[in-house]
């Protein structure tokens, strides 16, 4: 039901970040990595300070065995919450 709604509102509009976390995380969980990469860094191009998203990239890197883009995107995440705290 979530990932009906979630792609719906994509074709409404391309710019709804969180029908983009949404369907990434279902592509991520259901093993399509790559296609969720890709919505999550439209995602990060619209909204990089979107809660979690770096941390969330980082794991599907490492689910890739991309250590070095999982790590950049760590580093991502640390300077975000050092700018939020």
């Amino acid at each position: 039901m979530y990932v009906e709604e979630a792609r719906k509102r994509l074709k409404e509009g391309k710019t709804d970040t969180d029908a983009l976390f949404t369907l990434a995380a279902w592509h991520a969980v259901h093993g399509e990595n790559q296609k969720s990469l890709a919505l999550l860094h439209r995602l990060t191009q619209l909204e990089p300070t979107y809660p979690g998203v770096w941390r969330f990239k980082a794991s599907v890197y490492r689910e890739l065995g991309d250590e070095k883009m999982a790590w950049l995107c760590e580093e991502a995440s640390e300077r975000q919450q050092k700018r939020e705290e």
